[in-house]
């Protein structure tokens, strides 16, 4: 068990008022959801593929309607008072691995690569569900 001291410095980062600490539940949450996405596709039964691999285009539709930016990102972005997206999860974390504003690449070639990686996603349940069937 921690102590009250122990406990409030572990806490104190992530709660350090209300407004950053629903900030940080929506990251955290955008980022577990990030992970499930990456793995499910490998790691889950057959039966839940066609599921994930709906949910996805479902998931690509609401990007496309709402400004390429995820609804997670803009809610933590306002729960954190910024207005644009860039002060969020995906901006912060994944858009470096991609490389915006390094090596001649755009937002808009980043938006592609990311649309890319999802579809190959879906790709990948749907090859593991045809292979399941045609056993």
């Amino acid at each position: 068990m921690l102590s009250n001291n122990a406990e409030r410095t572990l806490t104190a980062p992530l709660l350090r008022n209300s407004t950053t600490g629903i900030a940080s539940i929506i990251w955290i949450t955008h980022f577990a959801l990030c992970v499930v996405i990456l793995l499910f596709p490998f790691l889950a039964p057959v039966r839940m593929l066609p599921y994930y691999a709906a949910g996805c285009v479902l998931m690509m539709t609401h990007w496309m309607h709402n400004n390429n930016a995820c609804f997670l990102s803009s809610l933590e972005a306002k729960a954190r008072g910024h207005d644009s997206v860039k002060h969020g999860f995906f901006y912060n974390a994944l858009y470096p691995l991609f490389g915006i504003g390094r090596r001649g690449l755009t937002q808009d070639s980043t938006t592609a690569a990311v649309r890319a990686s999802t579809i190959m996603l879906i790709c990948v349940a749907l090859f593991r569900i045809l292979l399941f069937y045609t056993k």
